[in-house]
């Protein structure tokens, strides 16, 4: 289960975790992620799951009223790690592994950014790709 760059973007309420068991609001990015754990161990408890964070982005957003990049709020990714915490789920935390940052975002992301992009920049090419899948396979070597 991964996601959070298009929940900053479109401004989703990260909400609060709850209870195991609870009622979640599903509008929330917490309830969302603990109604989708909850769901799949109730069909499948034997299933396993395994959350990821997404890479640092940048979206955009008015700063001193002029629109820029800036970084994908940590909150977000906040969400999946104690929502894997929380179920005993192992994560892979690649805001906090990938490496990619401000000085060398262009090398990976395929959104440029430039002066014609105020948008987004969080759709890995294929730099991207290959650092986030290496983080991906080395993290499964220790599930096993």
């Amino acid at each position: 289960i991964m996601g959070g760059d298009n929940d900053d973007r479109l401004d989703v309420d990260v909400g609060t975790i709850a209870p195991v068991g609870s009622t979640f609001d599903t509008t929330t990015v917490y309830g969302a992620l603990q109604e989708a754990v909850e769901q799949i161990l109730t069909v499948n408890p034997l299933i396993r799951i395994v959350m990821m964070t997404e890479p640092i982005g940048w979206t955009g957003r008015e700063v001193d009223e002029v629109q820029t990049l800036v970084r994908v709020q940590e909150k977000y990714p906040q969400a999946y790690r104690d929502v894997a915490k929380l179920y005993g789920v192992p994560l892979i935390d690649l805001w906090e592994n990938s490496g990619i940052n401000e000085l060398n975002r262009n090398d990976f992301y395929a959104d440029v950014s430039d002066a014609t992009n105020t948008s987004y920049m969080y759709h890995p090419y294929n730099n991207g790709w290959k650092r986030i899948s290496q983080l991906i396979c080395m993290a499964f070597r220790h599930f096993e």
